[in-house]
């Protein structure tokens, strides 16, 4: 169990007032009561800090057997595989490739205490990172469990350093660069994000999502699949950098996010080209069509408030007629009026029950097929965007 986890020793650091509702109190007691059954765990498990058992709890809705067979798991992992000296090696195999694949930075800490964890997300090298012969998944999820468990001695440091718990990690998350190639490591997301609820739950304090491009939309509806409640609670997409001066102080915010420091942050934040020819291509993430005449794709949303959204383009530089069709309350209308075009983007938010119909007409150059790559989606208004 790391240090930030266990009950405070030194007498210096106040703890944060739980504010659990009468039954989560009940709940918490009685978890505690179980945990001490789990002999082979103590003394480790008295020295849980109240605030650790709760993270479980919530985790698992204040259930009081799946919370205790969660934290039982959870010792028994960090047992098994030696995580409480994970940081004695910080040199430690495939370090140095995550570096070039993944720009990240801990820096600094936010107002409120909580350390800074900052990533380039947009600039990942996404097919270093889905290519499993250069970078091993044991490879890649020893770096997360060292990254994480560095978050929880800088917790530990800062909540030292002020005498007042700290709980939570600040991420700024820079979607600079962002594309639908990315689509195609998401699994990878998924999988870190499952591993995270199951060893490293409630961590975060709060998320900040900026520079995020047009293509961000299609994205996030597929990340939220499996992110849970309280995770999309706490993200705030930032349109205007200012508002990051609220939550970290402009001296230790970088200059390129709006604040006045400017170390050597920049060096860490940059991705290399690992892979070249044919290895270096990631899937884009768009459907994929031979067009010889014409092509049509229907959706349909039955809610007020469902927002479509297209892109489209069109292979080595041809062009292709294309339209939008919407029929909703009983009237015909064109979202995107016919026209030959090489790509195009868009979106409208729907009124009530809405069928659109998205169509490619190649039929006054039928005699020189068209690869076209597309993406159309449906989503709920807050999901498209939620902004600063």
């Amino acid at each position: 169990m790391s240090v930030w986890e266990r009950r405070d020793t030194t007498g210096t650091i106040k703890e944060n007032p739980l504010n659990l509702s009468a039954d989560e109190e009940k709940s918490l007691q009685a978890i505690q009561e179980q945990l001490k059954n789990h002999a082979d765990h103590q003394p480790i498990i008295a020295d849980l800090r109240d605030a650790t058992v709760v993270r479980f709890a919530k985790r698992n809705a204040f259930d009081v057997a799946a919370t205790v067979e969660q934290i039982a798991a959870y010792l028994k992992w960090r047992k098994d595989n030696g995580v409480d000296k994970v940081l004695e090696t910080p040199s430690y195999p495939g370090l140095e490739l995550i570096r070039k694949i993944v720009p990240y930075a801990y820096h600094q800490f936010d107002i409120d205490g909580r350390p800074i964890y900052l990533e380039r997300t947009g600039m990942i090298n996404v097919a270093a990172l889905a290519n499993r012969k250069l970078l091993p998944e044991e490879q890649f999820f020893h770096s997360h469990i060292f990254g994480m468990e560095t978050l929880h001695a800088r917790l530990q440091e800062s909540s030292l350093k002020r005498g007042q718990r700290v709980d939570g990690i600040c991420t700024i998350l820079d979607m600079t660069g962002l594309g639908f190639h990315h689509r195609s490591v998401l699994h990878i997301l998924k999988n870190a994000t499952d591993f995270d609820n199951k060893y490293y739950p409630e961590i975060l304090g709060r998320l900040f999502v900026v520079n995020a491009p047009w293509v961000a939309p299609y994205l996030y509806q597929a990340v939220q699949v499996f992110l849970d409640k309280s995770t999309i609670e706490r993200v705030q997409i930032i349109n205007d950098l200012s508002h990051l001066r609220t939550a970290i102080d402009s001296s230790v915010l970088p200059k390129e996010y709006g604040g006045a420091y400017e170390g050597a942050v920049a060096e860490v934040l940059k991705s290399d080209d690992l892979l070249s020819g044919e290895e270096s291509k990631a899937d884009d993430g768009l459907e994929k069509e031979l067009v010889s005449y014409d092509f049509t794709r229907v959706i349909e949303s039955d809610a007020t408030g469902g927002v479509f959204n297209w892109y489209f383009e069109c292979d080595d530089g041809y062009d292709i007629d294309f339209s939008v069709e919407v029929e909703a309350d009983g009237k015909t209308f064109f979202a995107k009026q016919p026209s030959r075009c090489t790509t195009n983007k868009g979106s409208f938010i729907a009124t009530g029950k809405t069928k659109v119909t998205f169509k490619w007409d190649n039929n006054f150059s039928y005699f020189t097929s068209k690869n076209i790559k597309y993406l159309i989606s449906c989503m709920k208004e807050d999901q498209v965007t939620k902004s600063t």
